[in-house]
Formats: C-alpha cells, sequence, structure tokens
C-alpha cells in the first residue's frame, strides 16, 4: 500500500539533532515540528498541527511507556488490537523491524487503515520501542491519504528527532554538574518575616536569600533525600555542590522567573519561581549538559509540605476494596497492596512500579502493573488530609479501590510565630461579610471561578482583616497567627474617612450600610452563623470546563448532597474528562482519535453545622469538614444557595 508505505523503517533514532527546542515526556525526548503544537491530556501528548481547516484532522500521539520483559512482538500486536477493537481494519502493512542507534534496542512499526463505528475512515502508523525494560508508543494519524502524506515530512522530522531514554523512568538524576560527593555548601538560616520586611524583598518576585533542596522531576520513587541544595545569597549571586554564578530577574505579567547569567544552571531554561503560605519552590529545567527538570523547595515548611504530599503520591500498603466506575456500584473485588511493590488481586499476585518524583506537578502519584492478574494496566494513586487513600486503576473496566486510615496526615496551617500588631492608626472594624459577582468567563468554557466569584472580609477591629476563603472553619481566620511561611495569617486595613485600604492595595471607596458595608463598589453581607442548621433536599454543584483545541473537549466535576432533618446525608459525585480530534478540527465534526475517563460514586453518613463549619461523618469512618455560609435565601427562609468548601451548591427545586 503506497501510503502506508511511505514511512519506511529506515529511521532507526540515529539523528538525536533537535531542530527544535528537545523536549521531554516520560522515556520520550523529542521536538515539536515547526508549525505543530504540544497538548497534554491525562498523561498523554498529542502533537497538532496549526491552520487545519475543514474536514481535516491530524495529530501525532505519545502514549506513557509500561514497563515490559517479555515478547515484543506479541505487545506490540496486542495494543495495536486493542485500538482496533471497535474498528473495521480495511488494510495494513506487514509489521516492519529495525533496530535503534544508539542503544541497539528493537523498533516496530505498522501502518493501518480503519473504519470507526460511524463510517468514518483514518490512515495510521504506529512506531514502538523496547528500550531498558520498558516499552513505548507513538501513533501518527490522519483523516485522510492525501493529509497523511502532506503531513509526513513533520511526522519523519519527528521521528528523526526521537529518543527514548528509558533512565528518565526511574535512576536517580545527579546535580546539574555532577558535584562530587564530598562537596558541601555552608549552612544558612532562614529569613524571617522581620528580615523580608526590613530588606524589602518580595518573595513572589524573587528568590529569598535561603537554601533550596532539589529533587529530580523524573519517574522515580526514592525521595529520601534531594538530588542537589541550591542556596541564593547576595544580591544576585547563587550557589550549588557544583559551583556558585548570578541570576537575573524576569517578570512575565503576573509570573516571576530566576534567569541564570552565568555558572553551572548559565544556559539553562528560565527558572518559574512560585510563592505559596508554606514558602518558595523554584522550578528548574533543562539543567546540565543531559537538560535535565528539578522541584526545588525552600528548607523549611515548604520542604516538609513536599515530603508529606510525595508520600501522598506513593502507594501504602493495605487493602483497598474496589468497585466499578461505571454507576452500576457493582464491587470490583478487592486490591491487597503488599511490602516490596507487590500486589495480590483477584487470586494472583504481582508486581508495581509507582512513579512519585515524576508527578510534583500532580495530586496523585502514576502506578503500573508490571506482572500478575492487572498486568500492563496502569492506576492513580492519591491520599488526602481526610485519611482516604484511593486507587483508581484504568483499563477495559474503571475501577476505584479506597481505604481510610484512623489517623490521617494533615497540612499544617499555622506557623510556629505570632503575628506583629497592627500599626497605629488601623482598625476600627468588626464583623464577617460576603459579597459575589457574576463569572464574566463562564459562557466561553474557561470559568475564572465556577460561575459565582465570592469575595469574604473578616474584619478585626485591632487592624487586622482576613480576606481569603477558609477551606473547614473560621479558626483557619485567626489573625493572632501567622502562615506556614512566617507571613501573617491576615493582612493590615487602615480606614480614612469614606476610604479603605487594605494592605498593599490602592485606596478604594468605602462606606457604611444598615446591614452591612461597601467597599469599592461591592455591597458587602453580613456573615450569618449556621450552629444547628437542619437542611432537607439536593443541592447540586456543578463544575465544567471546556475547549475547542484539536477539535473539542473539556470535564466536568458534580456533587449532589442531599440532606434530611435528621441529621443525615448522602452524597454522589460523577466526574469525567476528554479530549478528542475531530476530521474538521473543530467540535462539530466526528471524533478520529482522543481519551476519555470518568467516574460515578455514592456514599453516606451523618451531618452537623456548627459556627460556620459543615461535618460530614462518612459510614467508612472518614470526617470531612467544609467552611460554610449561606448565599441566598428564598423568602420562607429556605436555603436556596449554600457555599461549601469552596463550591456552590444550589438547591433542587422539585
Amino acid at each position: 500500500m503506497r501510503i502506508l508505505g511511505i514511512v519506511a523503517l529506515a529511521w532507526v533514532m540515529v539523528s538525536g539533532a533537535f531542530g527544535q527546542k528537545a523536549q521531554q515526556f516520560d522515556i520520550y525526548r523529542f521536538a515539536v515540528p515547526q508549525g505543530w503544537e504540544r497538548q497534554d491530556r491525562e498523561g498523554v501528548v498529542f502533537l497538532l498541527p496549526r491552520g487545519l481547516t475543514g474536514k481535516q484532522a491530524v495529530l501525532m500521539s505519545l502514549l506513557p511507556s509500561q514497563e515490559f520483559g517479555g515478547d515484543f512482538r506479541g505487545w506490540f500486536e496486542r495494543a495495536l488490537g486493542r485500538f482496533h477493537q471497535d474498528h473495521e481494519v480495511l488494510e495494513r502493512t506487514e509489521v516492519q523491524t529495525s533496530r535503534a542507534q544508539p542503544g541497539d534496542y528493537p523498533v516496530l512499526a505498522q501502518g493501518v487503515v480503519v473504519r470507526d463505528p460511524k463510517g468514518v475512515t483514518q490512515y495510521r502508523f504506529y512506531v514502538a520501542g523496547h528500550a531498558g525494560g520498558r516499552v513505548a508508543l507513538v501513533m501518527y494519524a490522519t483523516s485522510s491519504s492525501e493529509l497523511f502524506a502532506r503531513y509526513e515530512p513533520a511526522f519523519k522530522a519527528f521521528l528523526d528527532s526521537l529518543e527514548f531514554h528509558p533512565a528518565q523512568a526511574g535512576a536517580p538524576r545527579p546535580g546539574p554538574s555532577a558535584p562530587p560527593p564530598t562537596a558541601k555548601l555552608p549552612p544558612v538560616k532562614s529569613p524571617s518575616y522581620a528580615d523580608i520586611v526590613r530588606l524589602k524583598l518580595d518573595p513572589k518576585r524573587q528568590p529569598l536569600p535561603d537554601e533550596f533542596r532539589c529533587y529530580a522531576f523524573a519517574k522515580g520513587d526514592d525521595y529520601s533525600k534531594p538530588a542537589f541544595a541550591l542556596q541564593f545569597f547576595g544580591k544576585d549571586q547563587y550557589r550549588t555542590p557544583g559551583g556558585s554564578g548570578t541570576y537575573a530577574l524576569k517578570a512575565d505579567g503576573s509570573l516571576s522567573y530566576v534567569v541564570w547569567k552565568s555558572g553551572p544552571f548559565a544556559g539553562s531554561s528560565d527558572a518559574f519561581l512560585l510563592f505559596s503560605d508554606y514558602g518558595q519552590q523554584l522550578e528548574l529545567r533543562d539543567v546540565g549538559p543531559q537538560e535535565r527538570d528539578y522541584y526545588c523547595y525552600q528548607q523549611g515548611a515548604r520542604e516538609q509540605v513536599a515530603r508529606v504530599e510525595f508520600r501522598f503520591r506513593d502507594p501504602q500498603p493495605g487493602s483497598y476494596p474496589c468497585v466499578r466506575t461505571d454507576g452500576s456500584g457493582q464491587r470490583g473485588g478487592t486490591l491487597e497492596v503488599l511490602p516490596g511493590r507487590r500486589y495480590r488481586f483477584g487470586g494472583g499476585e504481582g508486581r508495581y512500579t509507582a512513579d512519585v518524583l515524576g508527578q510534583q506537578d500532580e495530586d496523585y502519584g502514576r502506578v503500573e502493573f508490571t506482572s500478575g492478574p492487572l498486568a500492563e494496566r496502569y492506576a492513580f494513586y492519591a491520599e488526602d488530609e481526610t485519611g482516604l487513600r484511593q486507587f483508581t486503576v484504568h483499563g477495559k473496566s474503571r475501577l476505584e479501590c479506597r481505604l481510610t486510615v484512623a489517623k490521617p496526615t494533615r497540612l499544617p496551617r499555622f506557623g510556629p510565630a505570632k503575628a506583629p500588631p497592627p500599626p497605629p492608626g488601623s482598625g476600627g472594624l468588626e464583623g464577617r461579610f460576603y459579597s459575589w459577582r457574576l463569572d464574566v468567563m463562564a459562557a466561553s468554557g474557561t470559568p475564572m471561578c465556577g460561575g459565582l466569584c465570592w469575595d469574604l472580609y473578616f474584619f478585626h477591629k485591632n487592624g487586622y482583616v482576613y480576606t481569603g476563603e477558609p477551606e473547614e472553619g473560621l479558626e483557619e481566620a485567626d489573625c493572632s497567627r501567622t502562615k506556614p511561611n512566617g507571613f501573617p495569617v491576615c493582612e493590615v486595613y487602615r480606614v480614612q474617612g469614606n476610604r479603605i485600604v487594605i494592605g498593599g492595595g490602592k485606596p478604594v471607596a468605602f462606606g457604611r450600610t444598615a446591614g452591612g458595608l461597601e467597599l469599592g463598589g461591592k455591597t458587602l453581607t453580613r456573615l450569618e452563623p449556621l450552629d444547628g442548621l437542619k437542611l432537607q433536599g439536593r443541592y447540586r454543584a456543578l463544575s465544567a470546563f471546556s475547549t475547542n483545541l484539536g477539535g473539542g473537549g473539556g470535564g466536568f466535576s458534580e456533587v449532589v448532597l442531599t440532606f434530611s432533618r435528621d441529621g443525615r446525608f448522602t452524597r454522589e459525585g460523577v466526574s469525567g474528562y476528554s479530549f478528542t480530534a475531530t476530521d474538521t478540527g473543530t467540535p462539530s465534526g466526528d471524533t478520529t482519535a482522543g481519551v476519555a475517563v470518568g467516574s460515578q460514586r455514592s456514599s453516606g453518613g451523618t451531618y452537623r453545622f456548627f459556627g460556620n463549619t459543615l461535618e460530614l461523618k462518612f459510614g467508612d469512618g472518614r470526617v470531612v469538614r467544609y467552611f460554610a455560609f449561606v448565599g441566598e435565601r428564598d423568602e420562607g427562609g429556605k436555603v436556596k444557595l449554600l457555599r461549601l468548601g469552596g463550591r456552590d451548591y444550589s438547591l433542587e427545586e422539585k
């Protein structure tokens, strides 16, 4: 077949020449072809050309690698069979074989023409490699033979740049310039809040003079110690065990970057700087000749929280009862996680690997079942602060396997220091208030705050005001405390006639009303306590987003809480995500490729309101608390809109 025969396996991954900036994903290293763009969706990388019009669909898909030690040809044929199980295979080439140089590992390729259940024909070419005990698969797909030929040069350019680096999957990575093991940095004392104020430092814009502990951002599960340390000192200097250098600062809107001017990081990509309630975090990219990535956490609270989050992504031994997530509620057996990366399921035993370090930008770790009854399937694992540990197992039938621990691990809410007193002349107001406004971006499919945007102000007479939204209760708005990063929990405010200044903001209009306040054009309503509140009815929260990129896609999360006056509740949760490429490049076209996931689960127990907290006690012993307040009541006093844990729950009218 001429079309599918165009891409011959003369390519053996020999060039290693990158016309564009080299990128990494899983064990892949590659360059995005000129005029194409990369999109990461649910653990899959899609490469899409720009400028498609009409009934046109073209994409390359890079699938996550798997650990595998068996018959590579058999694995390749089974993998393609799963891709084609709902399609009619019209034509296929012979499986082509070769070996990659450098690396000397086997490569397989095959071209296939398929027709989906809607009658849409698609032209595909698959390339797989078996390197270092791992298998990886790339698919090039188009909606016509003409498009296949037109974009074939880009596909070949991509293949020329492609290399498989299985060492990325789990091997610990050295420091940026391979410093000798004996190299040590001098101890550094973290600056206090008073030091930061005195030196007029802005932690959102510049790294603090402190030590950062750097962990490789690569597949792996050894987080027992950082790969290396990085220290900032002086006005624009840094040092590592491999040497010292200078840096500069760069701002891009609200984003802040560190630009390496000299020293061991010179030539690396700009480092992204983040500042949170726990401290600073620096994301290093393309460090050293091997262009490796690291996440660096400020010593103290930020690193301590990072290490807790590592464990939250690392599967813990135990028995996890499973249910199917297709809405049937059917039991799916029990997943027993054993020490030593072993598991037992359905009477059989096998092994698994866990990616903890490579998931530092996610709330979950990735698990691959390498042998046993779940071989070739993967899962996401996560633990939260309520003690819930959960596997989401993907494959032919999707499972959720859960257990709850009696003593959950909580992240710190406060630091050890007390907040300094507000300066003289501030203060004078007392009370808790809220206001809301419509989310103008909601109609576009990319809401900023879920449909309604809320502003909260908890004023204290001494001059402090809390302007965040607590997660669980009013105790988080304790203005006498500091955050784990040492900064005060609250901001200082000052009333100046008919103007008010909050924190470092500009003066805005201010006034008092019979029931609340006017602030900057917003009407603030006093927050009512909810002690002893009993509800009756179904309250529904829905959040969603959509995108037209590549054809269409989006995600949603729906939770329904049904309350009864006897103090009982049920919770129903449904969530899903999809991304598709279509034959037109628009949402109205027929689907040609993509990914989709979803889940459905219900549970229940007892509830109570106290202060501005809703406490849910589930039947499995888990206790969850949400900060709560009433956003709207009807004329009879019935609660129509309830704000819980940062989501809006509306009463479903019969």
